[in-house]
């Protein structure tokens, strides 16, 4: 049997400090290693070589990263989706809503919802971010939070999604005020240790058996503060995170 074509990628990346020698450096691997590139994956802080990436032999996943909507950071962070997808349609298997707490733009978001709108009939899909960042705020500040229309822009991105409800506010504040009595799937993506703690804490007793939470910060070491402070809930409730090469942790109920 023969093998299947060789694939590479490459995209974005975050902490480069001098491009030019990490560039020269990836010159060095490609000329290091047997397959002289023809397989290396270079980004979103990923070096790998020698893999099958089965999300980009998916056709979804072409027509995703193809499209014209589909910006540079949401294809540099592709693997991160791969993995949001995986979960998201195992935890549609069990009863509860899906969340996405740190929306941004709702890049993310918009493909999860173009893909399983037939599963969320009978579920809601809330998105939930400050949208906007100001002088002295807590989590990072990211140039597209600094545009004025953001929360109007995403909620007209998602107008013909009536399963999603898009709320602008802080998830301490927003999340009690949902009826939230079950939930199958959670994505936290807040860049903040203080709210993520406060999300792990008020999801976990109503997460669903089979259900899942991905923490996006969970594995990077730029944002360790929330490592440490998301163990200690884990211990709390005898979770464990897995931390995955993307800089994800995940949480399984």
């Amino acid at each position: 049997m023969s093998k299947i074509p060789a694939l590479k990628a490459e995209g974005a990346h975050f902490n480069i400090v001098d491009k030019e020698k990490f560039l020269k450096g990836i010159d060095l691997i490609k000329d290091s290693i047997s397959c002289k590139g023809a397989t290396l994956w270079n980004s979103d802080n990923m070096i790998l070589w020698n893999k099958n990436y089965s999300m980009l032999r998916d056709s979804k996943y072409l027509e995703y990263l193809d499209s014209p909507e589909t910006n540079k950071m949401a294809k540099a962070i592709i693997w991160r989706t791969y993995v949001l997808d995986f979960l998201l349609k195992k935890s549609l298997k069990v009863e509860g809503d899906v969340l996405e707490l740190g929306v941004l733009a709702g890049d993310t978001a918009y493909y999860l919802s173009q893909k399983f709108a037939e599963s969320f009939k009978e579920r809601r899909y809330y998105l939930i971010d400050l949208f906007k960042w100001e002088q002295g705020d807590a989590h990072v500040e990211i140039k597209k939070l600094l545009q004025p229309d953001l929360f109007q822009e995403v909620r007209d991105r998602f107008k013909n999604y009536n399963f999603v409800e898009v709320t602008q506010g802080n998830v301490v504040k927003v999340l009690p005020t949902l009826k939230l009595n079950n939930i199958s799937f959670a994505h936290i993506d807040l860049n903040n240790a203080e709210p993520e703690s406060f999300c792990l804490e008020y999801l976990t007793p109503r997460m669903s058996k089979g259900g899942c939470i991905v923490l996006d910060d969970y594995g990077w070491w730029g944002y360790s503060e929330q490592k440490v402070a998301l163990d200690e809930i884990a211990n709390k409730y005898n979770l464990d995170i897995l931390e995955l090469p993307t800089g994800q942790g995940v949480i399984f109920f």
